[in-house]
């Protein structure tokens, strides 16, 4: 379990530093430049820590899972930020993922949650989604009329990105199967780099896609989505490079080896359930650069996640 709680901590830093990013220097090239500098980081690691053999049927499916989860998920994960703000991206991203992870464990890796499993997960869930229904209302930089298309299409993203993050986990696990097959071991830092890499690529082709194809990626004039938020670029573009450094090494670098780490341990669907609870460690920070208040609801709604990570817990 220990992973899988290091896991929610590190995406909630990442989760706001992404989001700031993501505004100061447009969408697809924040999220392209943080898995560029994921990569070399991780890549850097993963050789010190043991060689990684690109040709086995372990890291094919690893790099299938990082086209997945990284290329396709973090790249509507990116575009659906600046639509929705941090806390009701992450509300819907990581909420609908472990349905997904179920439903990708059951179909390619044959496994199912034991009853106890899926009542915590239910409850972790059910916290997290009445934690933050209050928060449907929309940041005050994101609301009024003019904003409505771009939130229609920030939900559509954020499921999208729930889909990633969820079968790419499902197939995280088939991955390490097929290691066990082959005996292989690979740490969680090496299939942090297997599946990062791919994404990264993923993720600078989408990029330069917007440059050339910028009314169908979001990207005219360079700008990508950064206009969601009136004013708030003077601000921002001045510690986007700062914001967009934490977001690396709280999210691809450090959050997704505990995510492979716990993936190696325990099914998708408590992985994921787990760290759906990364919104509300979100909250304080949402509310303090974002002026996003949770309410009343946010406090019970956490109480309750928190008492399903518990029962979770206890069980395993």
């Amino acid at each position: 379990m220990l992973p899988a709680i290091l896991t929610a901590i590190l995406f909630a830093g990442s989760g706001i530093c992404g989001q700031r990013a993501a505004v100061g220097l447009g969408a697809l090239k924040a999220n392209a430049l943080r898995l560029l500098l994921a990569t070399l980081v991780l890549g850097c690691l993963a050789c010190w820590t043991g060689p990684v053999d690109l040709t086995t049927c372990t890291a094919q499916r690893l790099f299938y899972s990082g086209v997945v989860g990284f290329g396709v998920g973090d790249v509507a994960l990116f575009l659906a930020y600046p639509r929705l703000g941090a806390r009701l991206t992450l509300l819907l991203h990581l909420c609908s993922a472990p349905l997904f992870g179920t439903i990708g464990d059951i179909w390619l890796v044959g496994t199912f949650l034991t009853l106890h499993q899926a009542l915590m997960g239910g409850v972790i869930l059910c916290g997290v989604a009445f934690a933050l229904s209050a928060g449907l209302r929309l940041p005050p930089a994101l609301r009024g009329a003019g904003h409505r298309s771009a939130v229609r299409w920030g939900v559509l993203l954020a499921l999208l990105a729930g889909c990633g993050q969820g079968f790419g986990a499902a197939l995280s696990r088939l991955a390490q199967a097929e290691a066990v097959r082959e005996g292989l071991v690979v740490t969680g830092i090496g299939q942090a780099f297997l599946r990062v890499l791919p994404g990264m690529g993923f993720a600078l082709l989408t990029w330069c896609l917007s440059m050339k194809l910028p009314n169908w990626l979001g990207g005219r004039r360079g700008a990508d989505d950064r206009e969601f938020i009136p004013g708030a670029n003077k601000v921002i573009n001045r510690r986007a490079w700062l914001w967009l450094l934490v977001a690396a090494t709280c999210g691809p670098i450090g959050g997704v080896s505990c995510f492979q780490w716990a993936l190696g341990e325990l099914r998708s669907g408590v992985v994921l359930s787990i760290t759906a609870t990364t919104p509300l460690l979100v909250m304080p920070l949402s509310y303090w650069l974002e002026q996003d208040r949770p309410g009343w609801r946010g406090v019970l709604g956490a109480i309750i996640a928190v008492a399903g990570v518990i029962g979770m817990v206890v069980a395993a």
